[in-house]
């Protein structure tokens, strides 16, 4: 069950809460986007499982000689390519009937975000910043997605907001990865279209994407419209601190070379990582007004 799990990759589910962000945005919390929501988190979630196992059939060669990715299920032989293939097909079926389900628009985004990985997997991957863009899009899809399932639409600084912001988490996930590879002495990323010379422009990047998600922030507090959605917005101006003290702390991490290769998995595991998402969701409340 354990290698069920880790062929999965459920942790990897974490990124489809993604989902609910419209509905919690616009605090919309009616029965039926509640609904729509956790069907839509579970619908994503099958597809998302089975297109991670795809991946890692088709980087079998290359997750062997990655130092960590070795040890995943398919890589290590501990379950069969038949039976992933099989999990695979199951889980992608059961994905499309539940979405197909919630309404058609979603059913397509899903479909659209499928074919998508399907071209990054064996194409995308391997091309300079290329890859990055189009992991940035895979968040951005999740987020178009909630929407979709609760009919709700973000406001444009939001939706830019989230760009940047994702942008540089795909761009951190370059650099731990390269860093990794430094400390065995490869001068290539391999699977990629990274050599080492790389590092300094990726941290340039993801440095610049930071600041550019935290000025779209200040804009989206600045504007008419999140003045009259949250009576007292003043409270959203710490999270602009808090934001750029968390992406600083990554940085600072990755380069240190020991962050986890996928920052997910990372947060996932990184207490203070929660507790600053819990005090922005505290300081979102408040300038909503609602205690």
């Amino acid at each position: 069950m354990k290698v069920l799990f880790k062929t999965l990759r459920l942790h990897q589910s974490l990124k489809n809460c993604l989902i609910f962000f419209p509905m919690m945005a616009s605090f919309s919390f009616s029965i039926s986007n509640i609904k729509n929501c956790f069907l839509a988190f579970l619908s994503f979630s099958l597809v998302a499982s089975s297109l991670y196992i795809l991946n890692d059939i088709l980087d079998l060669k290359y997750d062997k000689k990655h130092p960590k990715k070795k040890y995943r299920p398919i890589a290590s032989g501990k379950i069969s390519i038949t039976s992933s293939l099989f999990l695979a097909s199951f889980t992608i079926s059961l994905g499309f009937f539940i979405g197909f389900i919630i309404n058609i628009k979603f059913f397509f985004i899903i479909i659209a975000y499928s074919i998508l990985v399907l071209i990054y997997t064996t194409i995308i991957k391997k091309i300079f910043i290329l890859d990055i863009i189009v992991l940035t899009s895979f968040y951005m899809i999740r987020i178009f997605a909630g929407e979709s399932a609760s009919e709700i639409n973000l406001s444009h600084w939001l939706i830019m907001f989230s760009g940047f912001f994702f942008f540089s988490l795909a761009s951190i996930k370059r650099i731990t990865e390269l860093i990794l590879f430094q400390k065995n002495r490869t001068t290539k990323l391999k699977g990629r279209g990274y050599f080492q010379n790389d590092i300094n422009f990726l941290i340039s990047l993801t440095t610049s994407s930071i600041f550019a998600s935290i000025i779209v922030f200040i804009f989206y507090i600045n504007s008419t419209s999140t003045k009259i959605f949250y009576p007292n917005y003043e409270y959203l101006w710490p999270i602009t601190i808090l934001l750029f003290y968390w992406f600083s702390r990554i940085v600072s991490i990755a380069c240190k070379g020991i962050l986890h290769h996928d920052p997910v998995f990372f947060i996932i595991n990184d207490k203070l990582s929660w507790f600053i998402f819990f005090l922005i969701l505290f300081l979102t409340i408040l300038a909503k007004n609602i205690i």
